[in-house]
């Protein structure tokens, strides 16, 4: 029985003690920056796919005349630096690219931005003449 001001106390299928259907959970919020965090590495991968497959069509663009040769180079030239120093994937990327120019020649080139090379280190002084010592 409800005392004097208190409301009688009354459960429901809905109104459990332990039911908190109805509150705000922070077990169920969790994991949203995980989720965010693989749609960006997501995302990330597709433009990476987009970029390598996108070889292909601009080097049919520039053997139709259609697009500036020095302009591809200089956007393909990190696949281009990649093709030289990855063994593996030099052929297969040639071979991509033959299926949509067979005319080109494929051959790897130096990419149009290279370092500088450092300067051959000088050669150390010849001795000096021993002198005589006087007594």
């Amino acid at each position: 029985m409800a005392g004097r001001g208190q409301l009688p106390l009354t459960l429901t299928a809905r109104g459990r003690p332990e039911d908190n259907s109805g509150m705000d959970d922070k077990a169920t919020k969790r994991g949203g920056g995980a989720v965010v965090a693989l749609g960006l590495v997501a995302v990330f991968v597709l433009l990476l796919m987009l970029y390598v497959l996108s070889v292909g069509p601009a080097v049919w663009l520039v053997e139709n005349e259609l697009l500036n040769r020095p302009v591809a180079a200089a956007f393909y030239w990190p696949l281009e630096w990649i093709a030289i120093k990855v063994p593996v994937v030099g052929p297969i990327l040639n071979r991509y690219v033959d299926w949509w120019a067979p005319n080109t020649v494929t051959e790897p080139v130096a990419p149009p931005l290279s370092a500088p090379t450092a300067p051959a280190p000088a050669a150390p002084p010849a001795p000096l003449p021993a002198t005589a010592t006087p007594e």
